[in-house]
Order: C-alpha cells, then structure tokens, then sequence
C-alpha cells in the first residue's frame, strides 16, 4: 500500500489506513530518533564531539579580553584575531559573565 494507490479517506475504511499510514510514519520517527540519539552518545564515548569548531581559542579569547579592557575599538580587535565584529562581542559578552 502507498499513498500512490488512491487511498479515499472520506471512507471508513480509507480513514483507517490513513490512520494506519500515521501510526506507522510515528513509529518510524521515533526509530529515527532512538538511533539518532544513540549514535550521538557513543560518539560522545568515543571523544567525538559535534557542532561547528569555535572561532577563537582560550588564548585569543584572553587577547580580545585584554585589548577591549586596554580601550581598543571591537573593529580593530576582529582585525587583528581576522573574524567578525559580532564574534568578538559574542565573546566578550560570554567573558563578562
């Protein structure tokens, strides 16, 4: 059975294979994210870590610190560590905290 089989849903029997064709779709989800999940930890386990690599490292972390408390503008600061303005605020909100 397919949706490509003209299931009438207006019918008893149509509604029961649709709600069949739901029941199956969320159980097949929730495999999905069973599995998902459990990749993720093992990963974890392993010492993978995912996600996009930070744009600054603790050094320059600690040199954006340094040069916004010495009064050196965020343009300047980006420059110098070559990323974007908002990066540096970010950073130097997350260092106020």
């Amino acid at each position: 059975m397919s949706i490509a089989d003209g299931v009438d849903s207006t019918t008893d029997m149509g509604e029961a294979m649709m709600g069949f064709l739901a029941i199956f779709a969320q159980m097949e989800r929730r495999f999905i994210q069973r599995r998902t999940r459990s990749g993720l930890a093992e990963a974890r386990a392993q010492g993978r870590v995912g996600g996009r690599p930070r744009a600054l490292n603790s050094l320059q972390t600690q040199t954006a610190v340094r040069m916004s408390d010495e009064g050196h503008r965020v343009r300047d600061i980006a420059k110098t560590l070559k990323v974007s303005e908002p990066t540096i605020y970010r950073y130097l909100s997350a260092a106020e905290k």
